[in-house]
């Protein structure tokens, strides 16, 4: 059987879900604002059609991600 998970490591990762969340929450509304404006879209923008938007994403995760690569 594998260990069981440490209560500590749980709530941890709760919290940077949320903060992920958080940090991306600006870029997520820009997205979303782009949808409104580009009425010609029949559907949902996907961050992988606004490179500019997907890029400053993948620079914020790995902003937290490298937070918790670093402390092991």
């Amino acid at each position: 059987l594998p260990p069981a998970p440490c209560p500590s490591a749980s709530i941890s990762g709760v919290a940077y879900g949320s903060y992920a969340r958080v940090l991306l929450s600006p870029i997520l509304d820009q997205l979303q604002q782009k949808e409104v404006i580009n009425t010609d879209n029949q559907g949902n923008m996907r961050l992988e059609e606004e490179p500019e938007l997907l890029w400053e994403a993948v620079r914020l995760a790995h902003t937290l991600v490298s937070q918790i690569k670093s402390g092991q």
